[in-house]
């Protein structure tokens, strides 16, 4: 079952998020809450239709879900269309108290590009799996291709154009630190041909992501978005086997991290 819901948030903003949830004889027992930002910077048309097939395997898997599009929410004015740190920080963190509220225990995420450094800066103690596609996770040379992008394309919109601000307020993380303090076990599926989010930014995952477990996929053909039906078919499926494996009771999922 799906639904829209708005979230108040403590700086009076309020968050609209998609709900989805199986019948609760269906629901998988103790399974965290799976937290599905995505959107910072929207460069793929089929993400969003993505991220609804991705909450609809959840659900079959007895799941549930909370997808929230961050550049939606951003478009209050003219004058804040450029998204800011802050901003997003805040959203997540309501995102956060609003399962807390709910009685979910647990969290566990799936985001793309930008959302990973976001998420890793921000991880909450009781997230338990992470699964992230396409990940931006070498800030300074996604804001080097992004300027390269802008400068050879004037057709491309502002609001698809992440503002200088928005990178300086990045850098001030130290997203290495942030990447060797994870503690959840990472899925990353990432296309070989990417051009705006190139395999390149696998290798800080590889070499400071200090999750108890990481499994990277790459797809030889994919390109950004991994829209191919093949590699939408192909991403659903690791995303099944992973969440199978992950989202379970405390007790099964302390023997999995022991192996």
């Amino acid at each position: 079952m799906q639904r829209n819901i708005l979230i108040e948030s403590e700086n009076a903003r309020a968050v609209v998020a998609s709900y989805r949830a199986p019948p609760r004889g269906q629901r998988l027992n103790n399974a965290p809450l799976v937290i599905m930002p995505y959107g910072l910077q929207k460069t793929h048309e089929h993400t969003p239709a993505f991220f609804s097939n991705i909450s609809e395997k959840l659900e079959d898997l007895g799941l549930t879900s909370l997808l929230y599009d961050y550049h939606e929410q951003q478009q209050e004015t003219p004058t804040e269309q450029k998204l800011c740190c802050k901003k997003v920080t805040g959203d997540l963190n309501t995102l956060f108290i609003w399962a807390r509220e709910n009685n979910f225990n647990e969290v566990a995420f799936i985001t793309e590009g930008l959302g990973a450094p976001l998420l890793f800066i921000n991880l909450p103690k009781n997230a338990v799996f992470t699964i992230l596609l396409w990940p931006v996770l070498n800030m300074e040379e996604f804001a080097k291709n992004q300027t390269v992008a802008s400068q050879a394309n004037t057709d491309i919109p502002d609001e698809l154009c992440l503002s200088k601000k928005f990178f300086e307020e990045m850098k001030k993380h130290n997203l290495r630190t942030a990447l060797k303090n994870v503690h959840t076990p990472t899925l990353i599926l990432q296309g070989q041909k990417d051009n705006i989010i190139p395999p390149i930014h696998l290798e800080e995952a590889r070499a400071h992501l200090m999750a108890p477990r990481l499994d990277i996929t790459t797809f030889e053909d994919g390109q950004h978005g991994l829209a191919f039906p093949k590699h939408k078919k192909a991403c659903l499926q690791h995303i099944s086997n992973f969440v199978k494996k992950y989202a379970q009771d405390d007790s099964d999922r302390t023997e999995l991290f022991r192996i």
